[in-house]
């Protein structure tokens, strides 16, 4: 990717402010050019910023700034995000993501408790060209309990799959997060990125309710849930499967309690056991199973 900058501006040094304004510029990320707005002002006195019409664009791509972040806490910072697109990040990480971000993100008493309130909603948000669906998301800062509360609800052709709500602490702790989370219908489809290695073909769903706390960085989940219309294929051994039947999560484990398992000849097995994560990383598995007559490898010489 070709990265640069071409900008111009003016700098003026007024006894006790400082004045700052960009003139027409471009900046080259990842192979495309965004332009800074005209008419844009930055004031800088003490810890007083006043900025005016600072935004970046690239065709109907608008990302601007407006407001003040000083030491009154009754003024506000506004960030409007306006059609960007989610691909621009591609180039950064290993999944494919798609989809269109627009949001408005309010900073209130920066210097001090630092509230962050914003809307956001990202439309055919998609992962490895899967359609996860329209995100809605919410946050309120609440100044007495110093956290946010949150709301994050999925859609998905016009059919809720997942509403979370709770709280977030944005000081780092032990104890960040205290959100819950329905799932009604959620595709399963969106598991297949993460373990792409193992397994293919996903389809089906899950309903369940989780409870999600702990630290931003390593989320503990607890709860349950129950497949339906499941099917996957185990990509070592070519073979194909229905899956029905309930999964628990605890801290550091995911149970699978009596799945039944179906191959392509309408042979059932039971399949009972855990996955062992330590933040849904370092991944041990520990099966068993009952079957009989049960198609366990396809695979051919060419596979081989």
């Amino acid at each position: 990717s070709s990265n640069y900058a071409k900008t111009s501006g003016q700098v003026r040094f007024l006894p006790d402010t400082t004045l700052l304004s960009m003139r027409p510029s471009e900046i080259s990320v990842m192979n495309k050019i965004w332009r800074i707005s005209e008419g844009n002002s930055v004031m800088i006195r003490d810890k007083n910023y006043d900025i005016r019409n600072f935004g970046l664009y690239h065709g109907d791509q608008r990302i601007t700034v407006n407001g003040k972040l000083t030491e009154d806490p009754g003024k506000n910072l506004f960030i409007a995000i306006k059609n960007f697109d989610i691909e621009n990040l591609n180039p950064l990480i290993s999944k494919r993501l798609d989809g269109i971000f627009n949001g408005l993100i309010n900073v209130k008493d920066y210097f001090h408790r630092r509230e962050i309130n914003s809307r956001v909603n990202v439309r055919d948000f998609s992962v490895n060209e899967f359609l996860v669906g329209n995100i809605i998301a919410s946050s309120k800062y609440d100044n007495e309990q110093a956290h946010l509360d949150v709301k994050i609800n999925v859609k998905r052709n016009g059919h809720q799959t997942m509403l979370v709500e709770g709280t977030v602490k944005p000081d780092p702790g032990k104890e960040q997060l205290a959100l819950n989370a329905v799932l009604s219908r959620a595709n399963l489809n969106l598991i297949e990125p993460f373990f792409e290695d193992y397994i293919s073909d996903v389809s089906g769903f899950l309903d369940g309710h989780l409870k999600i706390t702990g630290e931003v960085s390593n989320p503990r989940v607890v709860g349950s849930g129950e497949t339906r219309e499941a099917e996957f294929t185990l990509d070592y051994l070519n073979t194909h499967y229905g899956l029905q039947g309930k999964i628990a999560f605890d801290e550091d484990i995911i149970d699978f309690q009596n799945f039944q398992l179906t191959d392509n000849q309408s042979n059932t097995g039971i399949l009972n056991g855990r996955i062992s994560h330590n933040g849904f990383r370092q991944l041990e598995y520990d099966f068993t199973g009952q079957m009989n007559n049960f198609l366990v490898l396809n695979t051919t010489s060419k596979d081989n």
